[in-house]
């Protein structure tokens, strides 16, 4: 997300890039994870301390585009585009790639239907499973949204949800060690941990209960930031 560019650290614009390249946003995500092992194997170690992915709601056009390529790619999805293919075209010709190609899914969930998860889930899990072994700390950044339930025809509430599929933010909360609803009051940027019940999908193990400011915009613009209070470690000289 834009806003990046205003922290120190490696920053790159997946979107800017993707738009540069004309290369789907996925594909530029498959290189950059690329990029990270390649760094990894050089240094044998963790080459970054945190790795920040922002926003999640991206996501859902990166494994769905990542999802429906594997299906093109399948076996069952190449069998499918030639289909296509020998509809539009005829019958006893021999398609090269660039016509099969032409004739693949554009949106496999929209394709298959319910079958077409299949491909995402393995997009999804593959991503995740990468995205979290990057570096010792991965943080995603996600926004939220309400999510209005009926209880019956005379009572409804609301309840604040991450703008994300259900079904992998659990896989995400399941997998973090914590989850907290970040916001700013006034000139702070706060990290709360404390459980409401308009919320869904948050958790803590280690910060249970705990409202953390991580930074503060001082009088004169500058911004002081205390992640130190999330990670103490940070206290510590490396090694």
């Amino acid at each position: 997300q834009g806003g990046a560019t205003a922290v120190g650290g490696y920053v790159m614009d997946l979107k800017a890039e993707s738009n540069k390249s004309c290369k789907p946003i996925w594909m530029e995500l498959i290189n950059a994870i690329q990029l990270v092992k390649v760094k990894n194997r050089e240094v044998g170690s963790y080459y970054y301390d945190f790795l920040v992915l922002d926003p999640l709601t991206d996501f859902k056009d990166i494994v769905n585009g990542y999802g429906t390529y594997k299906y093109n790619k399948s076996l069952v999805g190449r069998s499918a585009s030639a289909k296509r293919a020998e509809e539009a075209l005829g019958k006893g010709i021999k398609f090269t790639d660039a016509q099969i190609t032409k004739y693949e899914s554009k949106d496999v969930t929209s394709d298959l239907g319910k079958n077409g998860w299949n491909f995402l889930n393995q997009a999804w899990g593959e991503l995740l499973n990468d995205l979290c072994n990057l570096a010792p700390v991965t943080i995603f950044m996600a926004h939220t949204r309400y999510k209005t339930l009926v209880k019956s025809t005379l009572t409804e509430f609301n309840v604040k949800e991450l703008d994300f599929w259900p079904g992998y933010t659990g896989d995400l909360v399941r997998k973090s060690s914590d989850s907290g609803m970040l916001y700013r009051d006034g000139n702070k940027t706060v990290l709360s941990f404390e459980f409401l019940e308009d919320m869904e999908c948050f958790k803590s193990r280690w910060f249970d209960g705990q409202k953390i400011v991580l930074s503060e915009k001082t009088p004169d613009g500058k911004i002081t930031t205390y992640m130190e209070r999330l990670f103490p470690y940070l206290n510590k000289p490396k090694v």
